[in-house]
């Protein structure tokens, strides 16, 4: 199945195997063990964009994510509020949330800031977020 980009660092980035998963919505649930990933640059639907297919992949695996944007005012002096995000993952016996470093480490391994991953998942309109994470390892959270 094809997974786009949208950002030229993604593709470096998979290359060069410091992105080992994206998160994509999938509300049918179509991503599995297993299934062959083109990745591509951009929309290959969409002329227009340039599009180009610059590897190919396995899924090596999928985990169903939720991210929430809260805000945390014991965290700031005075009347600041500091906004950040916190994630759970379904496991075998229900959902776990994952700690401050990990929420990082997911940014991290999505090729993204805390801030660019914060932005882009659960923006200000949207504060809540329901996907799965497609691996391109065997790392799991």
């Amino acid at each position: 199945m094809i997974l786009s980009y949208s950002r030229d660092r993604f593709v470096d980035a998979i290359k060069d195997g410091t992105k080992i998963h994206t998160i994509r919505a999938d509300p049918k649930r179509r991503w599995k063990p297993g299934m062959k990933i083109q990745h591509w640059r951009g929309n290959p639907r969409n002329v227009k964009q340039n599009p180009y297919q610059f590897a190919e992949g396995e899924c090596k695996g999928v985990q169903e994510i939720e991210i929430f944007r809260i805000a945390r005012p014991a965290l700031a002096p005075g009347n600041a509020i500091i906004i950040s995000i916190a994630a759970r993952i379904r496991e075998e016996d229900g959902w776990r949330w994952l700690t401050d470093n990990e929420v990082e480490l997911l940014a991290k391994n999505d090729n993204l800031t805390l801030d660019e991953f914060r932005e882009w998942f659960v923006p200000d309109n949207s504060p809540t977020f329901s996907g799965r994470i497609i691996h391109f390892t065997d790392f799991r959270y």
